[in-house]
């Protein structure tokens, strides 16, 4: 008698632990779900990125432009070794509004910029040495381009 309450508590204990452990992991993964970042979110964590641009960084700017042009689908980012503009990275896309996001960011929507027929180009000074050129730009056949580019003090 005393076995079969044993066995019995045992089991009941068994089947509500892993009811329980498995209610904490769908928990889990519907927050991880729940928060993904916006497109907005990514395109300001990519220009907080871009201006401490250095060699230990890369990796990570790469990384989320790869994950806006997931999120958006009209546009393909290209990373830093690409062979359409070395050296630089760049976000592709077919129609020139699909920049609009970039665009209408805290970081370029402060800033001053030139524009000359189909060209638009802003100039952020990251320290001393070094300049930091945005351009949105047409392409003969990846139609329009948003490059960055790090540049000398000219």
């Amino acid at each position: 008698m005393v076995w079969l309450k044993k066995e019995i508590l045992f089991i009941l204990s068994t089947i509500l632990i892993t009811l329980s452990s498995c209610g904490g992991q769908e928990k889990l993964q519907n927050q991880k779900e729940e928060r993904k970042p916006t497109r907005e979110e990514l395109i300001s964590a990519f220009f907080e990125q871009i201006q401490s641009w250095n060699k230990n960084n890369i990796s990570v700017i790469d990384s989320i432009g790869n994950e806006i042009s997931r999120l958006d689908s009209s546009l393909t980012f290209l990373p830093l070794k690409n062979d359409y503009e070395p050296r630089s990275f760049v976000f592709t896309t077919n129609d020139k509004q699909n920049f609009l996001p970039f665009e209408e960011s805290d970081y370029l929507i402060k800033s001053d910029f030139s524009q000359q027929s189909s060209y638009k180009v802003w100039r952020k000074q990251l320290n001393e040495l070094q300049i930091l050129d945005l351009s949105i730009e047409p392409h003969p056949t990846l139609n329009w381009l948003f490059v960055i580019r790090l540049r000398g003090q000219e």
